[in-house]
């Protein structure tokens, strides 16, 4: 850092020593749920945020730069803590019902975790990029969450056929040795 600013590589390593630290000292485990990628999510914004500030307002970032960077982060740190997220609530209690469901098939351990794994993601997937998410939100989320749990778990119902079948065992091959 000089006078005249901070350049690109100080302020990414400084923003990512100071993420890390913060979680770590909050114990945020980055294994669970989506933290890791809402740590990396805020990270691509701190990397933005100073290409913003040096081609639009053409200059270096300083301090006040950089403090905007960390209180933003500090204010989404809660969100990292325990996965409370709506897109990815919403997209485990998709994988909940899809593993309800699957428990009446017989799978090697690996393939239940894929099968489950992947539609958790594609959930995730499908409630991010749902622009009906935000106008249902503060009128009728229950409605939202329950039509829209529905729709994706007849659209897995739709794909299993195709997708998952492959991967089941037969249950008159189970108990052979």
């Amino acid at each position: 850092m000089d006078q005249n600013g901070i350049s690109y590589f100080d302020w990414m390593d400084l923003i990512t020593n100071t993420y890390d630290d913060a979680l770590q000292k909050a114990h945020v485990d980055l294994k669970f749920g989506d933290n890791r990628a809402l740590r990396n999510k805020e990270l691509d914004f701190a990397s933005g945020e100073w290409e913003r500030i040096k081609f639009f307002k053409q200059r270096l970032p300083n301090t006040d730069d950089l403090c905007h960077v960390l209180d933003r982060f500090v204010d989404r740190m809660p969100e990292m803590e325990y996965g409370h997220r709506r897109e990815y609530r919403l997209a485990v209690a998709h994988e909940v019902a899809v593993d309800g469901w699957l428990k009446g098939k017989v799978f090697a351990p690996e393939d239940r975790k894929y099968i489950l794994d992947r539609e958790r993601y594609l959930a995730e997937e499908y409630f991010n990029n749902d622009r009906e998410l935000g106008q249902y939100i503060e009128t009728d989320y229950e409605g939202y969450k329950r039509i829209s749990l529905q729709r994706l778990f007849v659209r897995f119902l739709d794909i299993y056929d195709d997708f998952y079948r492959c991967y089941e065992i037969r249950k008159d091959k189970v108990n052979e040795p």
